[in-house]
């Protein structure tokens, strides 16, 4: 049976007690005393009775009676912990914490600041075992995000969250779309999404490289008995720097790629930098000229894909090469429209 909010704030209160020193022992009425001041209301005999009864059962907390003598012609009873270094714990597991962790992450992503500092307090709640979060009767869909709609590789989310939070080693069984299947073993350090799609950074022990790797094209997962390896030469905050999506060449350094845009696309430009490291070159009444610094321009086809999705709206002026691949792309594209 689920464990209401009340009855574990309830417990909270019986153990913060019982772990007290400067009041050891405490009565029955004593404890139904603090428990009433901190809900605000007043528990009768029975609902404490059954508390300790259940702390017992289900937490396996070590509470025992303690005779304190007479008053009057009245037995004085306490309470104690047999085992002093017991202590109640929240029912959330590490687990529970890491998916409270990971959705305030996603969350983060989108800079929505206001419901952070709301997930921040949420996490503080949960972490003192004060709440208890009642899924059947959980809010309906009021948001929506896009993304795919396959989720192709979305069960392999968590798994890489904890093995990366535990500090562990995965074998996975990767599929690439040109390759064979191959059997891999990672040290994984960082997940990425992009275009509704999943993504992991890491270690491959036998290659000995960083790398990225797909999420739909795992297909099993298991944990490793190798030791975790941290490459020192990875940065979370740097390694996508100049990536368009997820491309990224361990042995080319980023160059620069200037593209100028039309006057009607200007606002969403400056509004809406296509890249991180966008800077302004030229602003005029008719265009506007940026330059942005990426892996391999030639032979990004993320960076290929983002210039084609302007069309006639952004003309690339440097490195020429870029503007070979878009020229050639452009005009094989005609000729579909000249049959």
């Amino acid at each position: 049976m689920p464990l209401n909010k009340n009855a574990l704030a309830r417990y909270i209160e019986i153990d913060r007690c019982l772990r007290n020193n400067m009041h050891q022992n405490p009565t029955k009425d004593y404890l139904m005393q603090k428990i009433s001041e901190r809900l605000c209301a007043k528990i009768s005999a029975s609902t404490f009775n059954k508390d300790i009864s259940e702390m017992k059962l289900r937490y396996n907390a070590p509470i025992i009676p303690v005779y304190l003598g007479l008053e009057g012609k009245k037995k004085i009873w306490g309470y104690k912990y047999e085992d002093p270094s017991y202590s109640f714990s929240s029912p959330f597991t590490q687990k529970d914490k890491w998916i409270i962790d990971f959705a305030a992450a996603a969350v983060n992503v989108y800079g929505y600041s206001v419901i952070m500092d709301e997930m921040h307090k949420l996490n503080e709640v949960i972490n003192k075992g004060e709440v208890h979060y009642d899924y059947e009767n959980a809010s309906y869909n009021c948001i929506q995000i896009e993304g795919s709609s396959l989720k192709i590789g979305y069960n392999w989310l968590f798994d890489f969250y904890m093995a990366i939070q535990e500090r562990k080693v995965l074998d996975i069984d990767y599929h690439p779309f040109k390759n064979n299947p191959e059997k891999k073993i990672i040290s994984p350090y960082l997940l990425k999404e992009s275009k509704g799609l999943w993504y992991v950074v890491g270690y491959e022990h036998k290659s000995k490289l960083t790398k990225v790797y797909a999420l739909d094209r795992i297909k099993n997962l298991t944990r490793s008995k190798d030791t975790f390896v941290k490459d020192p030469g990875f940065d979370a905050n740097e390694y996508f720097k100049h990536s368009v999506g997820v491309y990224h060449r361990l042995d080319a350094a980023p160059e620069r790629v200037i593209l100028k845009f039309s006057v009607e696309i200007k606002p969403y430009i400056l509004a809406r930098p296509i890249h991180d490291t966008q800077i302004v070159l030229a602003n005029s009444a008719n265009d506007i000229a940026i330059e942005i610094t990426v892996y391999d321009p030639a032979n990004n086809y993320e960076l290929k894909n983002l210039i084609m999705g302007y069309g006639s709206r952004v003309t690339v002026l440097e490195p020429e090469s870029l503007r070979q691949v878009i020229s050639e792309e452009a005009d094989a594209i005609k000729k579909l429209y000249q049959s």
